[in-house]
C-alpha cells in the first residue's frame, strides 16, 4: 500500500496469517550519476516466490536548473533500477540497472530491419527466488517482455501481443509458474488471454520447468 512519503509492505502466508510489515520510504534508494545524487521514485514491488526475498523496481530522475517558464525545475528520467532486500537479514544485498535500450526487428520478405528503441520497464513479476519479469508497452496490441536474473544477467528479450483491438480490463500479471496472464475487453464481452513463457522464451525453459 502506498501511504505518504513511504511504501508498507504487508507479508501473509497461505492460511493469511501475518508474517511482517514493512516500510520503506524513498530515501533509502540511493544512486549517483556523473556525481549528481538523483532523486528515486519507487515504482513497484514483487515478493519471491521462494525464499524471503523483496524486489523493487525504482526509477532515477535528474533535476537540472532550467530555463522554462516560470524558472520551475525539470526533471529527466535518467535509469531505473532493480534492488533486492533480504528479509531475514533485515537489509538490502543488491542492486542492478534495468537496460532501457532493446533492439526491435521486423522480418519482411527481402530483409529483416532492425530498430534501437529506448523505454522503461515495470516489474510484472517474480518466478522463483531471483527470476524477473520486466514490461513496457510498445502498442495497443504489443508489450515488449523483458527477462533477468536479480544480478543483471539477461535471459530474454522478446514480446507478448494479441491480433484484436482491445482495452484493458485488468494489468498482465505472471504467476508462480510463469504464467503470464491479462483480460482484455472486446466491445461487450471479456477475454481471459494467457501465454506460457517457457513457449515464450526459448533459452528459458532449462530454468523455468513448463507447469503443464
Amino acid at each position: 500500500t502506498l501511504v505518504p512519503e513511504a511504501r508498507v509492505i504487508y507479508w501473509f502466508d497461505e492460511k493469511l496469517e501475518p508474517l511482517y510489515t514493512l516500510e520503506f520510504t524513498a530515501d533509502e534508494f540511493k544512486a549517483e550519476e556523473n556525481g549528481m545524487q538523483l532523486i528515486a521514485s519507487p515504482d513497484s514491488a514483487s515478493v519471491s516466490k521462494k525464499g524471503y526475498f523483496i524486489y523493487f523496481n525504482v526509477n532515477f530522475y535528474n533535476r537540472e536548473n532550467s530555463l522554462s517558464y516560470g524558472g520551475d525545475n525539470d526533471v529527466d528520467f535518467c535509469k531505473s533500477s532493480v534492488y533486492t532486500y533480504d528479509v531475514s537479514k533485515k537489509e538490502f544485498t543488491g542492486c542492478t540497472d534495468i537496460p532501457v535500450t532493446y533492439m526491435l526487428s521486423e522480418k519482411t520478405r527481402k530483409s529483416i530491419s532492425v530498430e534501437r528503441l529506448e523505454t522503461v520497464y515495470q516489474l510484472l513479476g517474480t518466478h522463483d527466488s531471483d527470476i524477473l519479469f520486466f514490461i513496457s508497452p510498445v502498442s495497443d496490441k504489443r508489450y515488449n517482455l523483458l527477462t533477468i536474473k536479480a544480478d543483471g544477467s539477461i535471459i530474454a528479450n522478446t514480446h507478448i501481443e494479441w491480433e484484436k483491438d482491445c482495452e484493458y480490463f485488468s494489468e498482465l500479471t505472471v504467476n508462480s509458474d510463469g504464467i503470464i496472464s491479462t483480460l482484455l475487453r472486446d466491445g461487450d464481452k471479456v477475454h481471459a488471454v494467457w501465454w506460457r513463457s517457457d513457449r515464450l522464451l526459448p533459452d528459458f525453459r532449462k530454468s523455468l520447468p513448463s507447469p503443464f
